[in-house]
């Protein structure tokens, strides 16, 4: 598990989800309340999936749009994470043994799951190669 990760909150904005993504090579980040709370997720499929691409127009002049802070008052697109983000999220106890992680990625094709300690509160995140290591060092 990755302990000191980067996080969200619900009111974050597009844009600012996506530089962070898009900086630290990430392929989603947790949203948590203030209580660091997981209150969902934000993958890079929540970008693309308000993104109506119709034929002759180029998928990065329409991504751009949607990514950048609308400067009027009222848009008619989303502008926080909130609004993006997938949710309810699947996370794990601190306390959950390696082994209950094997389906949920293997079968189930979970890519990162958030895991939270006793109060739910985000504790980190664990990755499919977390999960190889582990079990190559119990072997």
């Amino acid at each position: 598990m990755v302990k000191d990760i980067p996080t969200l909150d619900y009111g974050s904005e597009v844009e600012e989800a996506w530089q962070l993504m898009h900086n630290q090579r990430l392929k989603a980040v947790p949203v948590i309340d203030k209580a660091r709370r997981v209150i969902g997720i934000v993958t890079w499929n929540d970008f693309f999936k308000f993104i109506d691409l119709k034929p002759q127009e180029k998928l990065m002049d329409k991504f751009l749009a949607f990514v950048r802070r609308t400067p009027d008052v009222a848009t008619d697109k989303p502008e926080a994470v909130g609004h993006i983000m997938t949710h309810p999220v699947q996370v794990l106890a601190d306390t959950t043994h390696i082994v209950e992680l094997i389906p949920l990625m293997a079968e189930q094709g979970f890519r990162q799951i958030p895991v939270v300690d006793a109060e739910k509160r985000l504790a980190g995140m664990v990755y499919p190669a977390h999960l190889i290591a582990a079990l190559f060092k119990q072997r």
